[in-house]
Order: C-alpha cells, then sequence, then structure tokens
C-alpha cells in the first residue's frame, strides 16, 4: 500500500470515530463530511484486489440485510 492510501484509511477511519463518539453537532457534521471524501479517494488510489475485497464484502453485507 502506497503512504496516500494509507493517509486516506486513516482519515475515513478518524472521521468515523469522531462521528461515533461526538455529542455535538459540529463534530458530527465534521465526521460526515470527512468521510465520504476520504472512502472515495482511497478507493481511487487503492489496488485492484483491495477494491474487489470492499466490492465483495458490500455484496455480502447488503445479501445478509436484504435476505
Amino acid at each position: 500500500m502506497s503512504l496516500s492510501s494509507i493517509v486516506s484509511l486513516a482519515m475515513s477511519l478518524g472521521a468515523t470515530y469522531l462521528y461515533l463518539n461526538s455529542s455535538g453537532d459540529i463534530k458530527s457534521l465534521i465526521g460526515v463530511l470527512i468521510l465520504p471524501v476520504s472512502l472515495i479517494s482511497f478507493l481511487l488510489l487503492a489496488p485492484l484486489p483491495i477494491k474487489l475485497v470492499i466490492f465483495m464484502l458490500a455484496l455480502v453485507v447488503n445479501g445478509k440485510a436484504i435476505g
């Protein structure tokens, strides 16, 4: 993994932690705004096998939620 992928992943994990553990509206809003940007950038920078694993996990999770 390249350094930019690790930084983007760390940003998304930090934003998720901030969103889940904050009680203020501003902190939650910042977490919600940072999360999609960092996840999209991570997906753009990630190699193909990682993208496929994320895609398969999304299909499995959605399949269990529907059925």
